[in-house]
């Protein structure tokens, strides 16, 4: 197709002393045409006017065209990859390919002037189908594993007692809501339409487990309704309608052998008009407020549990109560409410903050920070990768949610403390040994077969231990407070905490080799400060925390002391080689160095140190 470009040429005049616009000459295609102008008084007012008219209406067919041209050049790109642009763009749309659907899309109509300049770039259509190749396989491997995932959950074999059909419901949290109450009732679901379903990362993060129902997917309600009835099913669909009878009616009747399917639709619009059509029945909540409707999520769970609660009661009198465990809808809200903060941002804390907060502040901090932390770290467990192939990982992300519930449960009315500091002081003791745990799980991953990718276990472990520091700090200061004292030393000494240290880290040298008639020597010693430099006494006493110091310094001198004994080879050379330990301030800081003599670490594994695993332990 021969591209036909708009060209406007101004013919200009110079004078000696000024520019003034002659003419324009005006060219389209392959043909031309010019219309000349004086340019006195308002022409080129009126020249601009008739050529901006002229441009706006050429500037479409423009780009059209060029639109035309570069959706041929990618599907040429898309099929050298065996990718068709018609199979991405075909209802219904699969959720996983919609990032690669946009990319299509925002190159073959660029939203804005600078994104129609890229896109007219030369190689641009193989790089974006470069980019759409990727994202089609990233949607293919996410849809291998959630049908792996589905696949390790067995449901019952049975017919369930009720069909769920969700028709044009928009938003992931009304269907996740639909999801859960689904869980818990046994029920199928169909999707219908726009209605998001699994396994779309958005509904997969709000339902959780619940995604895994057994479901199928329509295109359209009344398609859906139509098969339901060609099964045998009676279709009854929630809507407040004219012909709409009241749900205790229709329960009244037998419908315990009567397999049943439920209809619920857009939040706005309600059930569509053809499938409303295609109904047997149209079912309403009778209400008495001034409103006549509930939300779908709410309105369907009611309905639901009434239709469950007749089918298991079917010679009931009266209708029939909600027979379920009131613990466990308080763990389903408890879940819910998981989800919900572990989308929330958690207060980051300084010491400072720490140090000046009242117990009363400190209660509330911890009230309202605890939960949203643990509701992280649950989120991050179910992030690994085959999680529930691990029984320490399940039972570390239960315990988890053991803390979440004491601590959401609790209500800080009238400033009584006795509930939290009890919820508190019982998740420092549940999670005493989490990190050990999560040891043990990661090798028994790996055990199995199941290793994490150090690109994604290294920066997992950052975060989940950073937010286990904080936590610890915030629970291990509420504790103190409510005992009248505080984690936090306004006069902490570097020096003894360093010989504590020491004196432990001999200790424990001695225990581990035991072949060793001596310890390694460690020796602190104090600098002077440059205000007092005769003083050698002097105390360097600064605002700090005085057992994350003291664990800081002890892990340092064991590391130096285990490099000091094992790279000698007598106990004559341990000795000659002591570990120094040097405290030294100013009036800004304090510095801590410690100093050994067994030869650094080797610049081969220099890049590896940091790593969590990395290690050389003796694996025997």
């Amino acid at each position: 197709m021969q591209h036909q470009m708009l060209h406007v040429q101004v013919i200009n005049r110079a004078t000696r002393h000024n520019w003034r616009p002659h003419g324009v000459c005006i060219s389209y295609g392959p043909r031309f045409s010019t219309l000349s102008f004086q340019s006195i008084g308002s022409s080129w007012i009126r020249l601009s006017a008739l050529v901006t008219s002229l441009t706006l209406r050429e500037r479409r067919r423009v780009r059209l065209a060029c639109s035309e041209a570069r959706n041929v050049a990618l599907q040429e790109e898309l099929l050298k990859h065996g990718i068709s642009f018609e199979d991405l763009d075909r209802p219904p749309h699969d959720p996983l390919l919609y990032p690669a659907l946009r990319c299509c899309k925002a190159f073959v109509s660029p939203p804005n002037g600078h994104a129609r300049s890229v896109a007219s770039r030369p190689g641009r259509a193989a790089a974006v189908a470069r980019d759409v190749h990727r994202l089609v396989q990233d949607a293919r491997a996410a849809r291998a594993a959630w049908r792996e995932r589905k696949s390790r959950y067995q449901f019952d074999a049975l017919r369930p007692p009720l069909t769920l059909v969700i028709d044009c419901v928009r938003s992931t949290q009304n269907v996740a809501s639909l999801l859960r109450t689904c869980a818990v009732a046994g029920v199928e679901v169909v999707y219908c339409g726009i209605t998001p379903a699994p396994p779309m990362p958005a509904l997969l993060k709000y339902a959780g487990d619940a995604a895994l129902l057994p479901s199928r997917f329509e295109k359209s309600a009344q398609h859906a309704v139509k098969r339901l009835q060609q099964q045998g099913f009676e279709v009854w669909a929630l809507e407040t309608t004219d012909q709409a009878k009241d749900l205790e009616t229709l329960l009244a009747r037998d419908i315990s052998k009567l397999p049943l399917a439920l209809v619920v639709g857009h939040e706005s619009y309600g059930v569509s008009a053809s499938a409303l059509n295609a109904c047997d029945e149209h079912v309403r909540i009778r209400t008495v407020g001034i409103k006549n409707s509930l939300n779908v999520a709410v309105a369907g769970s009611i309905a639901i549990f009434e239709i469950i609660c007749r089918v298991h009661a079917p010679h009931a009198q009266c209708r029939a109560p909600l027979s379920f465990d009131p613990d466990l809808v308080v763990a389903e809200f408890l879940w819910s409410d998981v989800c919900y903060l572990a989308d929330q941002g958690a207060t980051p804390l300084s010491l400072c903050q720490v140090i000046a907060a009242t117990p009363l502040q400190v209660a509330e901090l911890a009230n309202r920070e605890l939960p949203i932390r643990f509701a992280k770290r649950i989120r991050q467990i179910e992030d690994i990768p085959g999680w529930h192939e691990s029984q320490d990982l399940v039972k570390l992300r239960y315990l988890y949610f053991q803390c979440f519930s004491d601590l959401r449960l609790i209500d800080l009315k009238d400033h009584e403390l006795h509930d939290l500091t009890v919820a508190v002081t019982r998740t420092k003791h549940r999670l005493s040994g989490a990190i050990s745990l999560l040891m043990e799980a990661l090798q028994e991953l790996k055990d199995k077969g199941l290793a994490l990718q150090e690109s994604f276990l290294e920066p997992w472990l950052d975060r989940f231990l950073l937010s286990r520091i904080g936590t610890e700090m915030l629970t291990s200061h509420y504790v103190a407070s409510m005992e009248g004292s505080s984690i936090v030393e306004k006069d902490c000494d570097p020096t003894i905490i360093c010989l504590r240290a020491a004196e432990r880290a001999r200790w424990l040298c001695m225990e581990h080799y035991k072949r060793i008639g001596n310890t390694v020597k460690i020796k602190v010693e104090t600098l002077p400060s440059r205000e007092n430099p005769g003083n050698t006494k002097e105390r360097h006493c600064f605002t700090y925390v005085p057992k994350y110091l003291y664990y800081m310094v002890l892990e340092l001198l064991k590391n130096s002391a285990r490099a000091t004994i094992e790279t000698s080879s007598s106990q004559e050379e341990i000795e000659a080689r002591p570990i120094v330990v040097t405290v030294s301030a100013n009036s800004g800081q304090v510095a801590i160095r410690i100093q050994d003599m067994a030869g650094g670490i080797p610049f081969e594994v220099a890049e590896r140190v940091w790593s969590y695993t990395y290690s050389t332990a003796d694996t025997s």
